[in-house]
Formats: C-alpha cells, structure tokens, sequence
C-alpha cells in the first residue's frame, strides 16, 4: 500500500515537474488612432423615478400664516 502510494506520488511529482514552455513574446494587442470628434457633454432623457421611502412633513402648530415678512431667499436675522 506504500508502495503504491509512493509511485503515484512520484507521478504526480514528474507530471506537475514538465519543462517549462521558453519565453514568448509580447501579446498582440489592437491599436486605433486617437483622432479630434466632437463630444457631447449633456443628455437628455425621459424617464419616471420614483423615491425609495416618502415622508410626510407638518407644521407644529395649527393655523394660518397671516403675513410674509420676508423676501424669498433673503437673509433673516434672529430677534427681527
């Protein structure tokens, strides 16, 4: 039973131990031209999304606004 075990071991060993292949040369690779084309730099398509989870918001407090004393996207201090 060694015996056998040995041999398949040196078989395993000769198989696994052939001569290598000699060195090759470089892969051929596919070579393009770099050439000057337009690029497109925006797109536009159509589509639908929707959101993953949705919220809903609320004010604290119940009633109604009764004056905007403030300009859209102006500053506003505090106190004032």
């Amino acid at each position: 039973m060694a015996s056998r075990r040995t041999a398949l071991f040196l078989l395993l060993l000769m198989a696994t131990a052939r001569a290598q292949p000699g060195p090759q040369g470089p892969p051929a690779v596919g070579v393009q031209p770099a050439e000057r084309r337009p690029v497109t730099e925006t797109a536009e398509f159509v589509g639908r999304i929707e959101a993953v989870s949705r919220v809903e918001i609320r004010a604290r407090v119940t009633g109604f606004l009764e004056a905007r004393l403030f300009q859209e996207g102006g500053e506003v201090a505090e106190g004032a």
